[in-house]
């Protein structure tokens, strides 16, 4: 497998020799094109003639190949459906999004409406595992931009939003070969 169409040795991403007719690798590929061909050898390790497949397009959470977000239905949750039953409920907004396919964890980032756009210069940052991210307390100052850019899920709880503003969320994935910037 070669991410160069004429298979330069320099571009080379995977070179095995499997018994059998398929082959999987672990390695994490990151976004590209790639190109593959195989060939058979026999007993006496005579090499047969390359035979190249269709080239395929790893482009996990591109939004410029996949022609939309890879985060899919993301939306706010309000968990206190009735208002009267107690134990299950909460008065903490979750924010929500469907699954992505390959995705280890998912980065997500609170930032400021404006009025007019979503202001992310300073976004409150989390990372998360699951498909769903709430702030859950109140930092020291009651500022929620106060807070470092990048905060482990474990720190979550330091943070809540003022409920006299508005805010924006956008959810990016990662999958395990992406670095969390």
């Amino acid at each position: 497998m070669n991410s160069d169409d004429e298979f330069d040795t320099g571009s080379v991403v995977l070179d095995r020799t499997t018994l059998g007719s398929s082959l999987a690798t672990r390695q994490l590929l990151p976004n590209n094109t790639y190109y593959w061909r195989v060939r058979a050898i026999d007993p006496d390790d005579n090499k047969g003639v390359w035979n190249e497949g269709e080239p395929f397009q790893k482009s996990f959470a591109d939004q410029t190949v996949l022609g939309r977000s890879s985060i899919q239905n993301l939306h706010m949750f309000f968990p206190d459906a009735d208002g009267i039953t107690a134990g299950y409920q909460t008065t903490t907004r979750l924010v929500m999004w469907g699954p992505v396919p390959g995705a280890s964890s998912y980065q997500v980032e609170v930032g400021a409406w404006t009025g007019a756009i979503c202001n992310y210069n300073s976004p409150l940052t989390s990372i998360t595992a699951t498909t769903a991210w709430s702030p859950l307390g109140s930092s020291p100052s009651g500022d929620p931009y106060s807070t470092p850019a990048l905060t482990a899920p474990a720190n979550d709880s330091l943070f809540a939003l003022s409920p006299t503003h508005q805010y924006c969320v956008r959810v990016r994935p990662h999958d395990r070969s992406d670095t969390m910037t």
